[in-house]
C-alpha cells in the first residue's frame, strides 16, 4: 500500500492536470489584440479570424470554433482548429499578422506563470549583459 501525504497527492494531481490540459488543448491557440465590435456574433468572429489567417498563411484555414475569453476592451480569443497542420501553420505565420495581433500557445495557468517569471529574469539578464542569451521555453531555462 502506498503511503503518501495529501500534499504529495495534490502535487501529483496538479502535474497530471497540466499534462491533460495540454493534451486536450493541443489544437488550440490564443489570439490577442483583435478589436471587439459592439454587436459581434460567433459567426462574424470566426469569419474575421479566418480572413486574417488566410492573409497570414496564404491559404484558407477553417476553424472548428472561436470564442472570446476574459474581460476588457480587447478580450482574447480561444481558437480551436480542425487539424494540427492548420494550427501549426497559423502559429508559424504569426509574424505576418497585423502588428497589434498576436497568436500564442494555449498553456495551463501554471505554465503561463512560469513563463512570466522566466521573461522577468530574461529582461533582467538582458539589461545587465551585452551577450546573446538563449532561452529554452519548454525546459524553462536560460
Amino acid at each position: 500500500m502506498c503511503h503518501r501525504s495529501v500534499k504529495d497527492w495534490n502535487i501529483i494531481v496538479k502535474q497530471l492536470s497540466d499534462v491533460l490540459y495540454l493534451e486536450v488543448n493541443k489544437l488550440n491557440l490564443i489570439l490577442s489584440g483583435l478589436d471587439e465590435p459592439a454587436a459581434e456574433s460567433t459567426d462574424s468572429l470566426i469569419a474575421a479570424i479566418e480572413s486574417i489567417l488566410q492573409v497570414s498563411t496564404g491559404y484558407f484555414i477553417h476553424l472548428d470554433h472561436a470564442y472570446r475569453v476574459g474581460t476588457g476592451i480587447r478580450r482574447k480569443v480561444k481558437l480551436r482548429f480542425l487539424s494540427i497542420k492548420d494550427r501549426n501553420a497559423a502559429h508559424k505565420s504569426s509574424s505576418k499578422l497585423p502588428p497589434t495581433v498576436f497568436i500564442n500557445e494555449d498553456l495551463p495557468s501554471s505554465s503561463r506563470q512560469a513563463h512570466g517569471k522566466l521573461r522577468a529574469k530574461l529582461k533582467e539578464l538582458k539589461s545587465n549583459s551585452t551577450e546573446e542569451i538563449k532561452v529554452d521555453w519548454k525546459k524553462l531555462s536560460i
